[in-house]
């Protein structure tokens, strides 16, 4: 039961918040992800199809989660200790109150020496990461296309829709808008006086 909540969890992390930013909030937005795969496509300029996240992008948000994953846990974990006004250190000789220098945070393969462009550059490892990571999630939504009700995207489709059914009537793109301009009640025919006349 504790595995199914976590798993649950995870799984409203990655689609709420985590592909958002990998994907764009343009394109992963609440009325695409309330009703829809990623593997779907929406229409992009009145025409164009575009996948709701493509392979690429999920790939570099998974590889970039890997990168910073030690970095973001350890200065979590600095900040848990210390202060949230802790500061982490910033040049080589710097020591932040642990006694940890700057080396203790750098990212996994995030490395100022390598690439064409200073301070932007991966160690050779990470190429190697991405092409895997591109392979994998490639063949993992081709895999989960021939599951049919059993796919694993359906089953995180139905998981967000059961959190945010709230939202899913604002936001769903089928549904007809109620008109606030009600018809005005029609007016009650006038009673008849009975009028008697003297002769």
């Amino acid at each position: 039961m504790v595995e199914h909540v976590e798993q649950k969890e995870l799984i409203l992390w990655y689609y709420n918040q985590w592909l958002p930013v990998v994907a764009g909030k343009h394109f992963w937005r609440d009325e695409i992800r309330y009703f829809k795969l990623l593997t779907y496509t929406q229409d992009v300029a009145g025409k164009q199809q575009k996948v709701n996240c493509t392979v690429a992008s999920e790939a570099v948000g998974l590889h970039n989660y890997e990168n910073y994953e030690q970095m973001w846990e350890r200065q979590m974990l600095y900040k848990a200790k210390n202060s949230k006004s802790a500061v982490f250190p910033k040049r080589k000789t710097d020591k932040d109150l642990d006694g940890n220098d700057i080396e203790y945070y750098r990212p996994m393969w995030s490395n100022s020496t390598s690439g064409q462009v200073k301070y932007t550059g991966w160690a050779p490892e990470a190429y190697t990461c991405m092409e895997e990571l591109t392979t994998w999630v490639t063949t993992l939504h081709k895999d989960d296309a021939q599951r049919g009700k059993a796919s694993m995207q359906k089953y995180a489709l139905k998981t967000i829709q059961e959190k945010n059914k709230a939202k899913m009537e604002k936001k769903d793109p089928n549904s007809k808008k109620r008109s606030r301009n009600k018809e005005p009640p029609k007016p009650s025919q006038p009673t008849r006086k009975i009028i008697c006349i003297d002769e």
